[in-house]
């Protein structure tokens, strides 16, 4: 019986260790590394693009982004903010509130415009969302939410 045990032990150490050396186990299937890290990669930066693109702007407005010379210049990239997330695993709120130009100033160097503060829903991914700042969602009548707005909550 302990022969069996340890047989089928060892088995499932190789069998982790190749999965973590080679890949990832994603639903129920495996994927290669690179192929998760691209995937992962590219879901952050729709995330980044989303959560941190005013209403009816064409780019995202990042903490630190200033204007020169009629040139945009961003203290970080959204490239470099999707590749730390995909090995930390940020929220989407980690995001929003660490990342995204949360205040008028942040956003009229931005954008070059006045803005009024709006409600904000924060997406946990493509498809759901987190009620981060308090805002409580209307059911629309339909059994679904109506969400409001969904770029940033400007500080006053």
């Amino acid at each position: 019986m302990s022969i069996v045990m340890s047989f089928i032990l060892k088995a499932f150490i190789v069998i982790f260790l190749t999965v973590s050396i080679e890949g990832y186990i994603v639903g129920h299937h495996m994927v290669s590394r690179s192929s998760y890290l691209t995937n992962c990669y590219d879901r952050y930066k729709r995330i980044i693009a989303r959560q941190c693109t005013y209403p009816k702007m064409d780019y995202p407005c990042l903490n630190g982004t200033e204007v020169y010379n009629g040139r945009l210049y961003q203290k970080y990239s959204i490239q470099s903010i999707a590749l730390f997330c995909c090995q930390t695993k940020c929220s989407s709120y980690d995001i929003y509130s660490n990342y995204c130009c949360l205040t008028k100033d942040c956003l009229k160097s931005c954008y070059n415009l006045d803005f009024e503060p709006e409600p904000r829903v924060i997406y946990d991914s493509d498809s759901t969302y987190t009620n981060a700042i308090g805002l409580k969602p209307k059911d629309n009548g339909l059994g679904g939410y109506n969400l409001g707005l969904s770029r940033p909550y400007i500080r006053k």
